[in-house]
């Protein structure tokens, strides 16, 4: 496979290591760019990086001369978002890995959102297409560690290696915006393999969008919703979200899977009208108003949390509920002695428990408390915060316990 890359931060010298299969050169401009070829395959494709998104339309091609369509775009462990005036639906056709989020500001990108979110671990996309040749533009962020080495992954395209020894800090820094392009990709199969691996800590990608002159979406495949009773719903951040897809592992029903708050701590919950609760209405477009709900108090350490934040996060909870509807309340997971969440600060998940132990006991406020999530041990954890499948399902089993199956 040929490849071509341009780099996404303003200057950039280090490149992909060995494996993506192109030259990489420091830029002063985020429209500068290089390229070259180099044959590895019988099958034609093309890579390419750059520090600034491509538009949602495109005069690249995939197939014999025609421009290239839209065929999906998705946000990696968030929610339905546009950016820079493309849809990306809420995350789907994965299979493994978990999610995280982030609300610090994001460099190199005229629109932040895609890259606040992501899915991270060892993990793939199986994307439904018809047969044809395609172009995948893929987003990456690195969020969490503030120096080199510390991640690698490589990403894998219909089984072909594209990218290798991923370490994104090298090439965008940290909260750095990072996009990496491949083109002319044959599908022949029905599905379009993307396939991310762990090296050093978790593979990560925030986003993909797939495009192609000759395929299509292949919408007779119908992709199976997460089922059961789906009468509980749930508040919290990426922590409630690591819960509840644990929740639906160990074989839980009644409560909602997944459904993007990432990010989402108290302050996102305050406000009856804010964007969270509008995620929220959206299941209950789906499931109806939920007659259990469950509250995870959610804090980043800059923001803190007050108790008077929490009774109004609980009363626009009754509010978005069925009537007479049960409400639970938890802090975050905490951690084994010596662990804890950076997001959340030293100290920060045994406030969120305390608090929620303080808002049960406040017999006004008519809230359960049924126990304390964790502890997470250094095993159960994909990053400083996060549960990896092993923590998910340790949580999933002990909301199991709290709230039924």
């Amino acid at each position: 496979m040929s490849v071509y890359k341009t780099l996404f931060p303003l200057v950039i010298t280090a490149s992909l290591l060995a494996g993506c299969g192109g030259q990489t050169t420091s830029s002063s401009s985020s429209s500068s760019s290089s390229s070259s070829s180099s044959s590895s395959s019988s099958s034609s494709s093309s890579s390419s990086s750059s520090s600034s998104s491509s538009s949602s339309s495109s005069s690249s091609s995939s197939s014999g001369g025609l421009p290239d369509k839209l065929v999906v775009a998705i946000n990696s462990g968030g929610p339905e978002i546009t950016y820079e005036n493309t849809r990306y639906s809420a995350d789907q056709y994965f299979s493994a890995g978990t999610v995280s989020s982030t609300n610090s500001a994001i460099t190199g990108a005229s629109d932040a959102a895609v890259f606040q979110n992501a899915r991270n671990g060892t993990f793939s996309y199986d994307v439904p297409v018809t047969a044809g040749t395609y172009r995948i533009r893929m987003q990456f962020a690195e969020t969490n560690f503030t120096s080199a080495s510390k991640r690698s992954f490589n990403v894998a395209i219909e089984g072909k290696k594209e990218m290798s020894n991923v370490d994104l800090y090298t090439l965008a820094g940290r909260n750095g915006a990072y996009e990496y392009e491949v083109k002319n990709v044959r599908v022949s199969d029905g599905k379009l393999n993307i396939a991310l691996e762990s090296i050093i800590d978790s593979a990560t990608i925030s986003g993909l969008a797939i495009y192609s002159a000759d395929g299509k979406l292949d919408t007779s495949v119908v992709v199976p919703p997460i089922t059961g009773n789906d009468t509980m719903g749930f508040i919290g951040c990426s922590m409630a979200e690591n819960t509840a897809t644990g929740y639906r592992a160990v074989g839980g029903k009644k409560m909602w899977g997944p459904y993007g708050t990432n990010g989402d701590v108290v302050q996102s919950w305050t406000s009856n009208t804010s964007a969270s609760w509008g995620k929220f209405d959206k299941q209950v477009a789906k499931y109806g108003k939920p007659t259990e709900v469950w509250v995870m108090i959610c804090i980043f350490a800059q923001n803190g949390v007050t108790f008077d934040e929490v009774k109004k996060l609980i009363a626009n909870a009754r509010a978005h509920a069925a009537p007479g509807a049960k409400i639970y309340i938890t802090g975050q997971p905490l951690y084994a002695a010596g662990l804890t969440c950076d997001l959340a600060g030293s100290g920060g998940p045994e406030k969120t428990d305390q608090m929620a132990k303080q808002a049960a006991a406040d017999t006004s406020l008519n809230v359960i408390y049924p126990g304390a999530f964790g502890p997470l041990a250094s095993g159960d954890r994909s990053d400083n915060c996060h549960a990896n499948t092993t923590g998910q399902k340790k949580l999933g089993q002990q909301a199991v316990q709290f709230f039924g199956q």
